[in-house]
C-alpha cells in the first residue's frame, strides 16, 4: 500500500508520461468507436472500464460538462481529454 501525498508530482507525471498518453489515446479511441447511442452511455462505459463502477450522478455531470465543453472547442480531441481525466483519478491510480 502506498502512502498518500499532497504533492502534485504524481499527477504531473501521469499527465505527461508517454505511456499514459498512449493509454489515454487507446481508451479514447475505444470509447468513441463503441456502438452506443449517446455520449452518456459512452461516458458510463469509459468510467466502468477505468474504475469498475458506474459514475455517480455528480461525477457523470462533471465529466459530461467537460466533454461538451471540449466538443465545442476541440471536437477531435474531446474524448482524449476525458480519457486523460479518468486515468488521473485517484481511484484509478491507487488501490485501497
Amino acid at each position: 500500500r502506498r502512502n498518500r501525498s499532497n504533492t502534485p508530482l504524481q499527477a504531473l507525471h501521469l499527465a505527461n508520461d508517454e505511456v499514459f498518453v498512449e493509454l489515454a489515446e487507446g481508451l479514447a479511441e475505444r470509447v468513441s468507436e463503441a456502438a452506443m447511442a449517446s455520449d452518456v452511455e459512452r461516458l458510463n462505459y469509459a468510467f466502468r472500464l477505468c474504475v469498475a463502477r458506474d459514475p455517480s450522478s455528480e461525477e457523470r455531470e462533471v465529466l459530461l460538462a467537460l466533454l461538451r465543453d471540449q466538443q465545442a472547442k476541440h471536437p477531435e480531441t474531446a474524448w482524449l481529454l476525458v480519457a486523460r481525466t479518468l486515468l488521473n483519478l485517484d481511484e484509478f491510480v491507487t488501490r485501497e
